[in-house]
């Protein structure tokens, strides 16, 4: 009797370790890292990143698809703080994508003065540079000649007939003219005053009356021009243009002379101070946004069109809503704050946001006066939605855009 009683204690001792006792996981509790929220374990430890100790947290599947149900213990854990949104006095900045262009105000053309032919072209490369004085191109012109011709006949008729009816130093005074109009230099007219009526030249060298660097060439040695057509198109360099995009729910915040900080890739820790001198009357069909402009001092030549800026567009002070930047996840073009609705309940709220500065964001719609908004652990409670938006398998944003 005795050992079978013995028997039966050994089997069920057997049977007790040959089985394993499955613990069960709530699915509807995991454990994440109030510093890095992306992690999301199903049992408690410490996180794999920082080290800290994870905090559990248990989703409610009765909730609402937008909201966050947490004890005092896990706000306590998670370091969640709220703040009563308040309208308050608010100047602040709104960074901007821009880009370097040239200054098209300040661009100039060289243009044929007479119709003839290029026979010699000085400047064949865009980019070079031309100074006032700088020889440009040799043109064959028979006006040029019959109008040199006409010039030296009315000196020596001056010279004849000093004491006639007939001014013909006023005619001579009109031939110079319009040879120096026609591109003729005080020192080329000397020249061919002192040189007899069989030695005039054929060809006349041009020289320029403006300086810039050359940003179009439309003319090559042979081309016959005529009176009036564009041979050079010159860009100022040394002033240029920033040109920003604004979307079209920010342009009313826009106005002449605002002022602007721009800095440019390549030179960190510089910045250029300037003001707003242009908005775009019409929006760009395709993307719907507004370009603005302003202007930028080069005199060194270090900056070049093509380079990508930053404008910090200011904006004087004003009452709005504005909340710490720390409270608010940006994903993509969405922008989303948590607001503690109730004692233990939290609600996600898509919002619209106005310019920043160092440490507070405006927010222009999705927020009202005295809701309380949470301002520390917003990554924790985002963390526990993304979960429970993965466990539901519905999801209301694209979570592949989080910033």
């Amino acid at each position: 009797m005795i050992n079978n009683i013995v028997a039966a204690i050994l089997l069920i001792v057997l049977v007790s370790c040959s089985t394993k006792v499955e613990k069960v996981i709530d699915e509807n509790t995991f454990y994440t890292c109030s510093m890095d929220p992306q992690v999301m374990e199903r049992k408690p430890g410490k996180c794999p990143i920082c080290k800290m100790e994870l905090t559990k947290i248990h989703l409610d599947p009765n909730e609402a698809h937008n909201q966050i149900r947490l004890s005092e213990d896990q706000q306590l854990l998670g370091n969640i703080s709220t703040t009563k949104v308040v309208k308050s006095s608010f100047g602040g900045e709104k960074l901007l994508n821009g880009r370097i262009a040239i200054d098209e105000s300040k661009n100039s053309k060289i243009t044929s003065r007479v119709a003839g032919r290029i026979e010699k072209l000085n400047v064949k490369t865009i980019g070079e540079r031309i100074r006032t004085g700088d020889f440009l191109y040799t043109i064959y012109s028979e006006e040029l000649l019959m109008a040199q011709q006409e010039y030296l006949i009315a000196i020596e008729k001056a010279k004849q007939f000093q004491n006639r009816n007939i001014d013909y130093q006023r005619l001579v005074e009109s031939s110079r003219h319009k040879l120096t109009l026609w591109g003729m230099t005080d020192n080329q007219l000397k020249q061919l005053e002192e040189a007899n009526t069989n030695q005039k030249k054929s060809t006349i060298s041009i020289y320029g009356k403006a300086s810039g660097t050359v940003n179009m060439v439309y003319v090559k040695e042979g081309d016959y021009v005529k009176e009036g057509d564009v041979l050079f198109e010159l860009a100022d360099y040394t002033s240029l243009w920033v040109e920003a995009d604004v979307y079209a729910s920010e342009t009313g915040r826009l106005s002449e002379n605002q002022k602007v900080s721009i800095t440019v890739d390549g030179f960190e820790g510089k910045s250029w101070d300037s003001k707003v001198q242009f908005s775009a009357p019409q929006l760009e069909m395709s993307s719907k946004i507004n370009n603005v402009r302003a202007q930028i001092k080069n005199a060194d030549g270090l900056l070049k069109p093509g380079m990508h800026a930053s404008v910090t567009l200011f904006e004087t002070k004003r009452e709005c809503i504005n909340v710490p930047i720390q409270a608010v996840i940006r994903m993509g073009k969405d922008a989303i704050v948590w607001i503690k609705s109730e004692e233990s309940t939290f609600e996600r709220r898509d919002v619209i946001l106005g310019i920043a500065n160092e440490g507070n964001v405006e927010v222009r719609s999705g927020l009202k006066i005295g809701e309380e908004i949470v301002v520390s652990g917003v990554y924790l409670l985002n963390s526990a939605y993304i979960f429970k938006m993965g466990t539901n398998s519905m999801s209301v944003h694209d979570m592949t855009k989080m910033e």
